[in-house]
């Protein structure tokens, strides 16, 4: 998410202390705070396999839920097998047919509900095999994006049979800024704040990306991030 740079007008709920980890036989049941690396860790400690390829992707396991987050061909509703919600002050089970899914997008980011908890049907797996495959994975993401920067993560989504990075690139805009918001040199499709970028920065900066991709490939790119504003 990409925070708005004035003063909050609202309340803030903050789930973190819903961070329980629960495992029966092969099924790993987690609340919406924990960090969606240690419910990977869990799960590998555990000898189940299915959520080692999102254990590079930060933050939380409710807002993995949310975007459809996904990393290495793999997605968190990949082993998803029920969702508890609070919607209209109910609590509320789905199963993961219940829940509209598309690429890096669910119904409940259009939505009030909140998402409470989730649980996983896994397979057995090797933990050293696992392990491996984390290393292996974390290399890769060190050797192919800025994470030496505060950056918000991947900036669009990737259009059908195209990479939103290489467009950028080849629309000449690795390094091109507004103020200290600069688009990667490692990775065009993140935007990196350099010292003191604003929102603003950030947000002039996805206009003029869209744009400039648009008039160069007739491809619209769609965000990925969120823009968070309580105008």
């Amino acid at each position: 998410v990409i925070l708005q740079d004035t003063t909050v007008k609202g309340d803030i709920i903050s789930l973190e202390n819903l961070n329980k980890i629960e495992i029966h036989d092969n099924v790993i049941v987690a609340e919406c705070g924990v960090v969606l690396s240690k419910l990977v860790r869990e799960a590998i400690d555990n000898n189940l396999s299915g959520l080692e390829n999102l254990a590079t992707i930060p933050g939380t396991l409710g807002g993995a839920l949310v975007g459809n987050a996904g990393a290495f061909n793999s997605t968190i509703y990949d082993y998803l097998e029920s969702i508890t919600i609070l919607r209209d002050n109910k609590l509320i089970t789905l199963s993961k047919n219940d829940i509209a899914i598309s690429y890096r997008h669910t119904e409940f980011k259009n939505s009030k509900d909140i998402i409470l908890k989730a649980g996983f049907k896994l397979n057995k797996g090797d933990k050293d095999t696992m392990m491996e495959i984390v290393k292996n994975n974390i290399e890769k993401r060190k050797q192919s994006q800025p994470l030496e920067y505060k950056n918000a993560g991947s900036v669009f989504k990737n259009p059908e049979n195209n990479f939103a990075g290489k467009l950028i690139e080849e629309s000449g805009l690795k390094g091109y800024k507004i103020n200290d918001a600069e688009v990667s040199m490692k990775h065009a499709n993140f935007i990196v704040n350099k010292g003191s970028a604003t929102c603003q920065d950030i947000i002039e900066l996805i206009e003029y990306i869209q744009k400039e991709v648009y008039n160069k490939f007739n491809i619209k790119l769609e965000l990925e991030q969120n823009i968070v504003k309580w105008d």
